[in-house]
């Protein structure tokens, strides 16, 4: 068995420790690890904060961003389901599309977005910034594709403003597990670190059962696999 290098993960290193196998379950509001044989969640790691994922045979691996360390970190798996596995990942996430694409912003909004954002900068406005010509209308009624997000990003000079509406991007993608695309358009990593610690933040201040009122998808979606040799990198 291999072993975890992170030792905030000691808990799952018990577990491990006494059996061989966790279990790994996929479902509307991300991965979740559980002990053997029960519903006892080890570690939650939600869609919005898992930058991407990969596998090979038997060997599945995920980046997701750890608030404990201020950083993307890289989970490994070894699984012995995996085709089903990752067709279940993709029955959630179109699931997740298919909602948010109802939603989408038209083409037609978005393009004049863009200008209203770009003439900020060169024409007085009673409106202050970026942030508040966004929040005041269109987060809360549309959703954008991450090449959107990205051009929103770009469009914008100020360093603090892109990381000020990356933030609020972050739960209005449609294809959510691309925002790190949407993160590569900040100018250091300090500045996308900064968004990931903001999210999580802003996640941990959230009236208890918010994120169950909110969702539009039963527990019913999910889906479990049974894990070994799980480490963390």
């Amino acid at each position: 068995m291999d072993r975890l290098m992170d030792p905030s993960c000691t808990q799952l290193i018990n577990c491990l420790q006494r059996s061989a196998v966790v279990v790994l379950e996929v479902g509307p509001l991300g991965f979740r690890m559980l002990r053997p044989n029960s519903t006892d969640c080890l570690f939650a790691y939600p869609w919005g904060q898992i930058h991407s994922w990969a596998h090979t045979d038997n060997r599945f691996s995920f980046r997701y961003f750890d608030d404990g360390q201020k950083k993307v970190v890289q989970y490994v798996l070894y699984l012995r389901d995996m085709t089903d596995l990752l067709n279940h990942i993709q029955i959630v996430i179109d699931s997740i599309l298919s909602e948010r694409k109802s939603l989408a912003i038209p083409p037609d909004r978005f393009n004049d977005l863009v200008t209203e954002l770009e003439a900020l900068t060169i024409t007085p406005s009673p409106i202050s910034s970026p942030l508040e010509l966004l929040s005041t209308h269109d987060t809360s009624e549309y959703y954008f594709w991450a090449d959107q997000g990205r051009q929103l990003i770009d469009s914008i000079p100020s360093s603090f403003d892109k990381v000020e509406m990356a933030v609020l991007l972050h739960g209005r993608l449609i294809d959510q597990n691309r925002f790190s695309y949407v993160l590569e358009g900040l100018e250091t990593q300090a500045d996308r670190d900064n968004v990931w610690h903001r999210i999580t933040a802003q996640k941990k201040k959230a009236p208890v059962g918010s994120i169950a009122r909110n969702s539009t998808f039963s527990t019913t979606n999910s889906g479990t696999y049974n894990t070994t040799n799980n480490q963390q990198k």
